[in-house]
């Protein structure tokens, strides 16, 4: 029987539904479980529900509604929540990103466009191995 830790997904909060997809798609590909939400209000909320209880969240900085600054601000002011180690990914320049990285105290900051091998790296540190088929 799987434990709720391998069981864990990882949460993509982005406003671009092809970044979601994209991220989704490739994350599954390697054996991995993968949810997404399209700001941060809804992330929020899938947590604040347990409707999701991630491994690790992917967060773009940039949305509308509540973006990923309110957002990791909410999650922290949750002691349940802050927990769930984050890494920030944005269109922003890569020092940029580094530097919201380490003041939102996430785990790591890549820019876009993604080096997939790197955000896998970091999924391998966070999450469970996927199961094997």
């Amino acid at each position: 029987m799987l434990t709720e830790r391998e069981e864990a997904p990882i949460l993509v909060v982005d406003d671009e539904e092809d970044v979601r997809t994209a991220a989704v798609a490739m994350f599954e590909s390697e054996g991995y479980a993968a949810v997404s939400a399209k700001n941060g209000r809804v992330a929020y909320h899938l947590l604040k529900t347990k409707s999701v209880q991630p491994c690790l969240i992917l967060l773009d900085l940039w949305m509308p509604d509540m973006d990923g600054w309110q957002f990791r601000a909410a999650q922290l002011s949750d002691k349940e929540l802050a927990r769930i180690p984050v890494v920030v990914v944005s269109a922003a320049g890569r020092r940029d990103v580094e530097a919201a990285a380490v003041s939102m105290r996430a785990v790591a900051g890549i820019a876009k466009p993604v080096d997939w091998d790197e955000l896998l790296r970091l999924v391998e540190e966070h999450c469970h191995p996927p199961t094997v088929h």
